[in-house]
């Protein structure tokens, strides 16, 4: 697949937010395969500046993207196939920066990709018109950074303890420490943890664990030819290998060697050890 991928750094105010702004153009052809996009609880704010990308259902059928989106948090994963050329921009928040863009408890997108002008309106217009990349993908990325910054410095002040340093805790720990550890550790009950993860995370503690521990062993598996499953399954703190395969066929739709072997170009960027590394250090 011929498409040149970049990510960016936010700068230092949302890199508590954003975890990258990234681009991808290139002419992968006519055809393209169709590519498989693990869960990570992040959402994605996406402008296509070409043809947007086809999202698939299990049974087959297929429709067009919206030209610009927003791609919720879900325990799901995404089958979508790029077009014969691509333009693409976008905005990676972590886990919990996505109130920063969003008007809503971002538990209302949860699962769901939306339009950006049916979530934010004309604010959305705005948005979709600033991500433009004819003047060339630095100037776009500029740009969204200036829009989110300038959100930034509008939000109202939010009540209660951050919620960043609970999500930092749970990926740092690759999705083993207890969510009633975190709880505990922020001074909450469990209940009210739950309830600030909905509204600003949009899933629980528990579902972002969860997939925290999905893409620890996926990654600990990139690269090795025969992966050694059972071990990999209690490093990573699944009770036993049959734990880790449930899991991965819930979130992956695959048994771990399978994906590992279908996995595609594409995909490979969104798990890669760089990648996760960003991921994991958040908080």
């Amino acid at each position: 697949m011929m498409i040149d991928y970049r990510e960016y750094r936010p700068a230092p105010a949302l890199a508590s937010r954003i975890e990258c702004y990234w681009a991808m153009e290139g002419a992968p052809g006519e055809g393209a395969p169709i590519e498989r996009i693990l869960p990570d609880g992040c959402v994605e704010a996406v402008f296509h500046q070409a043809a947007p990308f086809r999202a698939f259902a299990e049974d087959g059928r297929s429709r067009p993207q919206p030209a610009s989106l927003v791609v919720g948090p879900s325990t799901r994963y995404l089958l979508i196939q790029p077009p014969h050329r691509v333009r693409t921009i976008g905005i990676r928040f972590r886990p919990g920066g996505a109130r920063l863009l969003l008007p809503m408890p971002v538990h209302e997108i949860a699962g769901r990709v939306a339009s950006i002008e049916d979530l934010l309106g004309a604010a959305g217009l705005r948005l979709a018109a600033s991500a433009g990349i004819d003047a060339g993908v630095a100037a776009a990325v500029r740009a969204l950074e200036t829009a989110m910054l300038d959100r930034l410095h509008r939000q109202p002040a939010r009540t209660g303890a951050p919620i960043g340093p609970r999500v930092g805790a749970i990926l740092r720990s690759r999705g083993r420490l207890p969510v009633a550890e975190v709880a505990r550790r922020a001074g909450v009950s469990a209940r009210q943890l739950e309830r600030r993860f909905l509204d600003e995370v949009g899933l629980t503690a528990k579902a972002l664990a969860r997939l925290a521990r999905f893409q620890s062993a996926f990654g600990s598996a990139t690269g090795c030819a025969d992966a050694e499953w059972a071990g990999m399954a209690f490093d990573c703190g699944y009770a036993d290998q049959a734990h880790l395969i449930r899991e991965f066929r819930e979130f992956s739709g695959e048994t771990p060697r399978t994906l590992q072997r279908s996995q595609g170009d594409l995909s490979r960027r969104f798990t890669s050890p760089d990648r996760l590394r960003a991921f994991f250090a958040a908080g």
